[in-house]
């Protein structure tokens, strides 16, 4: 983001101010406190509260978020997919689903299959943010984490299980420009710089995949 607030501010000479957290919190944020520009969470899910509302002006789709079962390197618990999660001694830890799109996504697919009670037992964690998540696997203080497949990006200490297991979890991350913004242009130029040509380039690099309109 901070790379693409430098192309926005070259073609518009606006500068960007980023308050970074996880999806809840900025939501109760722009509620409670009615200001900010623009909102970019990790889902267009987390958009319900603001839409209830009626605090968004423009959205449009920027990147896919496509959800992984991640491990340390090497593997040491030999995780193949989701029903490893319930095995016997196996540290699992999760996002917290009242603060991130991860940790609900991860509750679903357990649930969808079966195996949500029975992971309880083996999660030693519930983070706010999904740096969290992959600061467990890095210092291998978890065997098995689902985490978004851009974290991966660069990182040689977690590497992918290969599963199907989360195709059917793919989240879609909108941006928005709001209606308490008190500057709509701005705020407008802002999402459209998001997902033009040059930033889908930065997300392309970054390991995303642009998401289809509609």
């Amino acid at each position: 983001m901070e790379e693409i607030a430098a192309i926005f501010q070259e073609e518009t000479g606006i500068t960007v101010q980023f308050s970074y957290g996880g999806a809840a919190q900025c939501v109760s944020q722009i509620l409670t406190v009615d200001k900010g520009d623009a909102f970019l969470p990790g889902d267009v899910a987390e958009l319900e509260k603001l839409a209830e509302k009626d605090k968004i002006n423009l959205q449009k789709p920027v990147v896919l978020h496509i959800p992984v079962l991640a491990v340390p390197k090497g593997n040491p618990a030999g995780i193949t997919g989701i029903e490893d999660l319930a095995q016997t001694g196996v540290k699992v830890v999760l996002g917290d689903p009242k603060a991130n799109p991860i940790g609900k996504l991860a509750d679903k697919a357990l649930k969808d299959c079966g195996l949500f009670e029975r992971v309880q037992p083996n999660i030693v964690a519930r983070t706010a943010t999904v740096n969290e998540l992959f600061a467990y696997l890095n210092m291998k203080q978890a065997d098995a984490a689902v985490i978004w497949e851009d974290n991966l990006l660069g990182n040689e200490k977690i590497e992918l299980v290969p599963t199907s297991d989360f195709d059917n979890y793919i989240k879609h991350v909108p941006v928005v420009s709001l209606k308490c913004s008190q500057n709509p242009e701005a705020a407008r130029q802002f999402v459209e710089c998001v997902t033009g040509e040059k930033a889908l380039a930065v997300w392309e690099k970054c390991g995303f995949k642009p998401a289809p309109e509609g």
